[in-house]
């Protein structure tokens, strides 16, 4: 050890961080993992609200279909001359 109280060897001396150094290196390999964490939570929490709006909008669509499908079957039941599926030009 030299007169700063520093390890030395021939020609080189050996550096030992200090505690601000330590700590701030920490601190930055810290962040860096809880920010990859925090990216992966964020994509995944993502993706299952994305597949449960569209399930949702699978699950409304075949409802409404299902509603069509009976109001034809009414007024085909009833003897009414209608349009048939609505949007569809020609069909009876």
């Amino acid at each position: 050890m030299n007169e700063m109280d520093r390890f030395t060897t021939c020609h080189l001396t050996i550096v030992v961080p200090t505690q601000l150094e330590y700590i701030s290196l920490l601190l930055i390999v810290i962040a860096i993992v809880m920010a990859l964490v925090g990216l992966c939570a964020y994509n995944t929490i993502r993706k299952r609200i994305k597949r449960k709006a569209l399930e949702a909008k699978i699950q409304r669509r075949a409802a409404r279909k299902a509603v069509d499908d009976v109001e034809e079957k009414d007024e085909g039941a009833k003897g009414k001359k209608g349009k048939g599926k609505k949007g569809k030009k020609g069909k009876i």
